[in-house]
């Protein structure tokens, strides 16, 4: 399991990195795939090891509970780490969603400028001119 959050870690750090590259170059189909790849990588990761922790907290809690009861000895699962892990997996989902969007905006984007004869596939500026040469001012 340990191994499993070290590899979620990892991954999720490298999508910090690579997010912040994509900031700024968003409009790349590259950085947009790498950036779903390394949250795609991140999100099971954290999937199976929330998976794990959660599963393996719940059992050792209830046998524990289940043999110690005679002596006085009972057990909680950590409800906290499983908040926190739980709620880090599913960030890393709203990551991965949030940059999937954006490349199938920029591929919309790109095949709407060839469509239309444009050099520059997929920017911004040529969203503003399609709109603005069909009357739609708002983007």
């Amino acid at each position: 399991m340990g191994v499993i959050f070290i590899l979620a870690m990892a991954f999720s750090g490298l999508s910090l990195c690579a997010s912040v590259v994509g900031v700024f170059t968003a409009h790349v189909p590259a950085v947009c795939f790498v950036n779903i790849a390394l949250a795609g990588l991140a999100f099971l990761a954290l999937v199976i090891g929330s998976a794990v922790a959660t599963a393996g907290a719940l059992k050792a809690e209830s046998k524990i509970n289940e043999h110690g009861s005679g002596i006085g000895l009972s057990a909680n699962a950590g409800r906290k780490f499983m908040a926190i892990t739980w709620s880090a997996t599913a960030l890393m989902l709203v990551s991965l969603v949030a940059w999937a969007s954006v490349w199938i905006r920029n591929r919309r984007l790109a095949r709407r400028a060839r469509a239309h004869g444009s050099k520059r596939e997929g920017l911004f500026e040529d969203d503003v001119k399609y709109r603005a040469a069909k009357g739609r001012s708002r983007v």
